[in-house]
């Protein structure tokens, strides 16, 4: 997730309405931040030599190293003159720079080329550094719509030629179901509209293909062309896509975010692998990039190259990117992940020198608030992964053989979630959010109590491995027990961690240490049952608790657990969002105490028995 990322913005006004031509001499105010006084800033390049720096940065057979070089330094000179500096003295870590005008010729600037000067370190790290953003205000919302825990991504792709071939297409394709790797099998993927590849030939096309679901992020593999327009020269008109073949001609930024336009909030975010995606050449006759375009008929997020971009340098693009942005890092901090990656690969491969400066995003995010939003969203996001994990064990919990490779698939899954819990924990323990670390405490739990339960089941499948994979499981399984420990002593009024603490406390030592949690757990969810009539899940934490009543002088009430069962049957029936999802999951925790957590598997040591019979009795209610 990362520490939270200090932003400036940099906002820049014409002194009046005239002239639309980055010319020298022309004058802008410029703001920055809250801190400092709005000044003047002057073009100090001229036009031609603007123009001649830019072609320098197209590439080409002929293009000279040397001329390459000394157009980096006109560009990231100019850059620095037009960016005051913002990074804070002495302080690592990762810093915005917004920036924001309202000259569509300065929007035509690579203020990227910073990167190339001064600011060179600063590409370094996907930890350290400086991350440039642009902004456009226009007429939409200032608010950014509920990021979804759960993705859904939409790949399309020009029509395959001798320029675009399906060896391209195939490296983007794994690209994103490498960062959607923590949701299934790339056929799993594709099944559940987690993603969809579609091949399109017009914007039409496009269109057509935004209706196969309600795609939160969109990808687009195609060609950046001139647009063909009546009586202007080709060197006047717009930077578009080609999405046909070599002989088709390109659609207009205007047709593809037509195609493109905001539909109940999405897409929230659009990444194009296209040369000149955000290019709008010749502001001053009117042009408009395309990122620039969908931007501002309102798409949050919009990533896109200012010039050419080698071919597997989209490849990287796509990876690094979308591997962060998937796993519910800041979009800011995805955008730099990439920079930073085209950036080492630059130094490495001489075509691929400047991928790493073409790369511009538009990103506009809440004003307030979105450090906090994101820090809950990732947890939201790290939730649904473990769900996702889960879902996928549960074919191998059957008792039909599986192979190895299979269980080591949820198993690697169950084990990121796990280490990127644990880092989450850290960093939210350093700024001292209690609520988020309680509750990243419980998925960091939640996890380790899967994976100990894959480790069991996987032990059944292979005897010739079994000692070593029940310790296995007992140690995931001890460490689940000391995660829910802490976050139920952190508030004993969830009485979901309650339960869970003394439910392997009692299986792993065969007692319940105090007996008096068991007490406030049982009366916190009965008081829950009782004061709200809709309320179902307190109403199997009710039964579990009457259930490990067993090892207390209290003892065991079959009775009140059935009456707790029949409540929490009878309640999320009427709840149609449930779909039998709470019965089924409380049957499983129940038949833990059949199956895993017994005597004959090593549990409940130091007793004559274990909890399998009174279980027993409190599944067939809920089969009954």
């Amino acid at each position: 997730m990362g520490a939270d990322i200090g932003s400036t913005t940099i906002e820049f006004f014409r002194f009046d309405d005239g002239g639309r031509i980055l010319a020298k001499g022309n004058r802008y105010i410029r703001t920055c931040g809250y801190q400092k006084p709005a000044d003047e800033v002057p073009v100090r390049i001229s036009p031609k030599d603007f123009r001649i720096s830019l072609n320098r940065l197209r590439y080409r057979l002929d293009r000279s190293i040397e001329k390459e070089q000394e157009a980096l330094k006109i560009l990231g000179d100019e850059a620095d003159w037009f960016l005051p500096k913002t990074f804070p003295e002495g302080i690592a870590g990762l810093h915005q720079v917004d920036i924001v005008t309202h000259a569509p010729e300065l929007r035509a600037y690579p203020f990227e080329a910073s990167y190339a000067s001064a600011f060179c370190e600063c590409l370094e790290s996907p930890d350290e550094g400086l991350i440039l953003t642009r902004r456009i205000r226009s007429e939409f919302s200032y608010t950014v719509p509920p990021w979804p825990a759960v993705p859904s991504v939409l790949f399309v792709h020009a029509q395959v030629d001798h320029d675009l071939s399906e060896d391209l297409i195939e490296e983007h394709r794994e690209s994103l179901c490498k960062a959607l790797e923590p949701w299934g099998k790339r056929t799993d993927l594709e099944k559940k509209k987690l993603l969809v590849v579609q091949e399109i030939g017009s914007v039409e096309d496009l269109k057509q293909a935004r209706t196969l679901g309600n795609f939160s992020y969109i990808h687009i593999l195609a060609h950046g062309a001139r647009v063909s327009e009546e009586d202007m020269e080709e060197n006047e008109t717009e930077w578009g896509l080609r999405l046909g073949r070599a002989d088709s001609e390109a659609a207009s930024p205007k047709e593809v975010a037509e195609a493109l336009k905001v539909d109940k909030d999405l897409p929230l975010v659009v990444t194009f692998a296209a040369c000149d995606s955000a290019s709008p050449d010749r502001p001053e006759l009117g042009n408009s990039s395309l990122v620039e375009t969908l931007h501002r008929n309102g798409i949050p997020v919009v990533i896109a190259s200012q010039f050419p971009l080698t071919k597997p340098g989209s490849v990287t693009l796509t990876r690094e990117f979308y591997s962060r942005l998937l796993s519910g890092e800041d979009v800011r901090l995805a955008l730099h992940a990439a920079r930073v990656a085209l950036r080492a690969e630059a130094r490495q491969v001489e075509e691929r020198r400047h991928d790493w400066l073409s790369l511009v995003g538009y990103v506009r995010l809440p004003a307030e608030g979105y450090a906090h939003y994101l820090k809950a969203f990732a947890l939201r996001v790290q939730l649904h992964m473990l769900e996702a994990a889960r879902t996928d064990s549960e074919p191998l919990f059957a008792a039909g053989p599986s192979s190895p490779e299979a269980f080591a698939d949820v198993e690697r899954r169950l084990g990121e979630r796990i280490a990127q819990l644990q880092s989450r924990k850290d960093e939210l323990d350093e700024v001292q959010d209690s609520a988020l670390e309680a509750e990243c405490v419980g998925l960091l739990a939640s996890g380790c109590k899967s994976l100990a339960e894959l480790r069991f089941v996987q032990a059944r499948h292979f005897p010739e491995d079994q000692a070593r994979l029940k310790d296995a499981s007992k140690a995931a399984l001890a460490d689940s027990l000391k995660w829910y420990s802490e976050t139920y002593r952190r508030n004993l009024m969830r009485h979901w961690h309650g339960i869970q603490k003394l439910a392997l406390e009692a299986a792993l030592e065969g007692r319940i240490s105090d007996p008096m949690e068991l007490m406030i757990v049982r009366r916190v969810a009965q008081n829950e049952c009782d004061g709200n009539e809709n309320e179902y899940w307190a109403c199997g934490t009710l039964a579990e608790a009457i259930l490990l009543g067993a090892l207390t002088p209290q003892g065991f009430d079959l009775k009140s657990a059935q009456e707790a069962l029949k409540k929490l049957r009878e309640r999320s029936a009427r709840d149609p969002k449930d779909n039998g999802f709470a019965v089924k999951s409380t049957r499983r925790q129940l038949e833990r105490y059949l199956n895993w957590w017994t005597k004959g598997n090593g549990y409940f040591a130091g007793l004559d028995c274990d909890l399998a019979v009174e279980a027993q009795q409190l599944v067939n209610c809920l089969n009954g």
